[in-house]
């Protein structure tokens, strides 16, 4: 059995699909466990993956996968961006833990401030 990767980094995120899913056959998914290619699974709020934390059935709960030879490609499927900033209505702007962290990740930059500070 395969085991899912367990994400350092949990943000609450809205969701926004009906029909979209992450499928692969079960060498893929082998491939992409071994080569630490999933990026995000989906998990409940506290942080286990599986059960009623997938909204859609996708594969080992995979919600975004990297790609691209130094892993610098990101493909997801909730929305960070519609929760990025307190005023958006969610109440929270986790999202942007998101995009903070990859920030970081491209030489250490600072985030920027957020819109709805002073």
């Amino acid at each position: 059995m395969i085991q899912p990767l367990r994400d350092v980094l949990q943000v609450r995120t809205p969701i926004a699909h009906a029909d979209g899913r992450y499928q692969a056959d079960p060498e893929t998914l082998r491939k992409l466990v071994d080569e630490r290619a999933i990026a995000l699974q989906y998990c409940d709020r506290e942080g286990l993956v599986g059960g009623d934390a997938n909204p859609n059935g996708s594969a080992m709960d995979i919600a975004g996968i990297y790609g691209g030879p130094r892993r610098n490609v990101l493909g997801l499927m909730p929305h960070p961006e519609r929760m990025s900033e307190p005023f958006q209505g969610h109440g929270s702007a986790d999202g942007r833990a998101l995009f903070d962290a990859v920030l970081r990740s491209v030489g250490g930059a600072r985030s920027a401030p957020s819109a709805s500070a002073p």
